[in-house]
């Protein structure tokens, strides 16, 4: 019996408690917008970059543009291969680009988060689209970034020269993870 009247007890002491008291809003952060974060460079056939496996594959570098710290959320932020569903992969939560900085992540089927984070799709040698969408803070998608490329050259990548500007070229030395050479 006595049991029973604390357990009673504990949700009027809890309501007591917070009745008057005065809860912060959730902050909403500045919606990111179209530009902010760029596919900056990709490798889509015959990469030597290697994952925390050992394994070499296919592999996108993003780039941050701004000079703020910009974090991914969990089922807010996606990358495709296909921009006839921007959905296909979910970036994991806890992700982040610091400011004008770059983050790699391995486009190999894998499906998985260890040291890099590993999309549930692969990149075509013959071309595709890359597209790169967030969900803003009313819910709508918004295209950040997007890429259709041809067939690609085996140990080559392409990317924006210099990072995250308007011109794309071929390297014959990938650069994933630094400034595009």
């Amino acid at each position: 019996m006595r049991n029973i009247i604390y357990a009673a007890f504990i949700p009027l002491v809890f309501a007591a408690c917070t009745k008057d008291r005065d809860f912060p809003d959730i902050v909403v952060p500045k919606d990111i917008a179209a530009g902010d974060v760029v596919i900056n460079e990709y490798a889509a056939s015959g990469s030597t970059f290697s994952d925390e496996f050992g394994n070499t594959s296919d592999w996108v570098e993003l780039f941050n543009t701004t000079s703020d710290t910009i974090f991914i959320t969990q089922n807010r932020w996606y990358i495709s291969d296909d921009a006839a569903n921007v959905y296909k992969y979910a970036f994991p939560k806890d992700t982040f680009i610091t400011p004008n900085g770059f983050f790699v992540l391995f486009a190999d089927g894998l499906d998985t988060s260890a040291t890099y984070i590993h999309t549930s799709f692969s990149l075509s040698a013959t071309g595709e689209d890359l597209v790169l969408s967030a969900l803003n803070s009313q819910n709508q998608t918004v295209e950040l970034d997007s890429r259709t490329f041809g067939p690609q050259v085996s140990g080559k990548s392409e990317g924006r020269s210099p990072d995250g500007s308007l011109d794309w070229g071929t390297f014959d030395t990938p650069t994933p993870g630094t400034s595009n050479q």
